[in-house]
C-alpha cells in the first residue's frame, strides 16, 4: 500500500508565483531590450545574436545532460536530508565540470563550419553557455525554494540590461550582447552557490562511482532534453546553416515574442512537477490544465488583430515580414503549454517518467523529418519552419494525451 503525502497546495501557489516572477523577468528584460537592440544590431546582425543564443541553448543541453530533471527530482525525494542531498550537488557539479569541457571543444570545432557572418559570435557563445552551465536552478527548484531563485534572477538580468544599454551601441556590436547576457549567468550563478551553501547544502565529494551511477540516471532524461531542444532551438540553428540571414531574422522575431509567452507559462509546470512527485494529486494538475487550454483559446483569437503593431512597435517595419511567421506561432503556444503539463508532471505523478521522455523522442524524431523534408524541397523560408514547430508540438500533445490517459486509467489506486 503507497502512503501519499498530502500536497501543500500553499507551497505549490507561492512557488508559482515565485517562478513567475523568475520567468517573467527573463521574458520581460529581453523584449524590453529588442527594439532597442534590433534597431541598433539590424536585421541580419540581430539574427546571427540569435544565432549564438541558440547555439549556446544546444551546448547547455550537454553540460546540463538531464539533471535539471533527473536530479531535482532525487532532491525533491531527499527532501530534509541535507547529507544525500550535499552529496548530490557535488557529483553534480563535477560532471558538469567534465561536460563544459566536452561542450567547449565541440563549439570551437564546430567554427569552421558555421557560415561566415555568424563566425565572429563564437567566442562570446562559449562564454554564454558556461556561464548558464553552473546556474543551480535544478537545486532550487529541487528543494523548493523559489524565492531566492527570483531574487538572484532579477538580480542578474538588471546586469544584462545595464550592459547591453552600455556597450551594444553599433550594428558591430552584436557580440555584446552575447557577453552581457553571459555576465548575468556568471552573476547567478554565483550568487546562487552562495546561497545553497548559506542554506548548510556545501558540496560534498563521494566519489566517482556516486558520479557515474547518477550520470547513468540521468542519460534517458539528456536525450530527452536532445530532443526537446532539437524541436525548440534547432529551427534556428538550421535557418543559421540553411537560409539566407533575413529569414533566420524574421523567424528569430516571431519565435522571441512566442518563448517570451512560453516562459511566461513555464513557471506552472516547474512547480508541479516536485509537487506532483511527492503528492501525485491529480485533480490539482487537471484544474490548471483546462485553465491553461481555456486562456490559450482566448488568447489566440484576440490576439490576431494585434500582430502587425506587435512585430512593428517591438523590431520595427523591416520585420513585418515576421507577422505571418509570429501568426502560426501564436496557434502554436497554447498546444505546446498544454503538452508541458501534461509532460513531465503527470507522468512524474504516474511514475512513468520513463513515458515522457519517450514522447520528446518521438517528436525529436519528427523534427529531424520535416527539417529534412524542407532542406530536400528547398522550402527554407521562416513561414514554414514555422509549421514545422506547430507540426511536431501538435503530434506531441497527441502522443501525451493518448498515452498518459491509458496510464492514468490503468494507475494502481493508492490510500490518500
Amino acid at each position: 500500500m503507497t502512503v501519499l503525502i498530502a500536497p501543500n497546495n500553499n507551497i505549490v501557489y507561492k512557488n508559482i508565483v515565485y517562478l513567475l516572477a523568475v520567468q517573467g523577468v527573463n521574458a520581460l528584460f529581453p523584449l524590453l531590450l529588442v527594439p532597442y537592440i534590433s534597431r541598433v544590431l539590424g536585421v541580419e546582425n540581430y539574427g546571427s545574436v540569435a544565432f549564438g543564443l541558440s547555439l549556446a541553448s544546444f551546448a547547455y543541453v550537454l553540460t546540463d545532460y538531464g539533471f535539471g530533471l533527473y536530479v531535482t527530482q532525487k532532491i525533491a525525494k531527499a527532501h530534509s536530508n541535507y547529507a544525500k542531498i550535499r552529496d548530490l550537488v557535488g557529483a553534480t557539479l563535477a560532471l558538469k565540470s567534465i561536460l563544459v569541457v566536452v561542450a567547449i571543444v565541440c563549439l570551437v570545432l564546430l567554427k569552421d563550419l558555421m557560415p561566415p557572418n555568424h563566425r565572429g559570435i563564437i567566442t562570446s557563445t562559449i562564454i554564454l553557455m558556461v556561464g548558464q552551465s553552473y546556474i543551480p536552478i535544478w537545486f532550487f527548484q529541487g528543494v523548493e525554494r523559489m524565492k531566492a531563485l527570483a531574487i538572484i534572477n532579477v538580480c542578474s538580468k538588471a546586469i544584462y540590461v545595464v550592459i547591453v544599454l552600455v556597450a551594444v551601441r553599433s550594428p558591430s556590436d552584436g557580440n555584446w550582447a552575447l557577453l552581457g547576457n553571459a555576465a548575468s549567468c556568471i552573476a547567478a550563478s554565483a550568487v546562487g552557490f552562495f546561497w545553497m551553501i548559506r542554506m548548510g547544502y556545501r558540496p560534498t565529494w563521494v566519489g566517482w562511482r556516486f558520479c557515474w551511477n547518477l550520470f547513468q540516471g540521468s542519460t534517458e532524461y539528456f536525450w530527452s532534453r536532445v530532443a526537446v531542444t532539437a524541436y525548440t532551438a534547432g529551427c534556428v540553428v538550421y535557418l543559421g546553416f540553411a537560409s539566407s540571414p533575413l529569414e533566420l531574422s524574421y523567424y528569430v522575431a516571431a519565435e522571441q515574442v512566442y518563448k517570451g509567452l512560453q516562459t511566461l507559462f513555464s513557471p506552472l509546470p516547474q512547480a508541479l512537477y516536485p509537487a506532483m512527485v511527492r503528492s501525485k494529486d491529480f485533480r490539482l494538475l487537471f484544474r490548471f490544465t483546462a485553465a491553461v487550454v481555456i486562456l490559450s483559446i482566448i488568447g489566440f483569437f484576440t490576439s490576431l488583430a494585434f500582430l502587425p503593431f506587435v512585430i512593428s512597435a517591438i523590431y520595427g517595419t523591416a520585420f513585418s515580414p515576421a507577422v505571418s511567421v509570429l501568426a502560426v506561432f501564436m496557434a502554436t503556444i497554447g498546444i505546446s503549454c498544454t503538452s508541458t503539463i501534461l509532460g513531465y508532471p503527470l507522468f512524474g505523478a504516474l511514475e512513468k517518467l520513463n513515458v515522457a521522455n519517450r514522447t520528446v523522442f518521438v517528436c525529436g524524431g519528427l523534427q529531424i523529418f520535416l527539417l529534412l523534408t524542407c532542406f530536400l524541397s528547398g522550402n527554407n523560408s521562416a513561414l514554414a519552419l514555422a509549421w514545422v514547430v506547430f507540426t511536431v508540438e501538435a503530434v506531441c500533445l497527441l502522443v501525451r494525451g493518448i498515452w498518459g490517459g491509458v496510464l492514468y486509467r490503468n494507475r494502481t489506486p493508492v490510500s490518500e
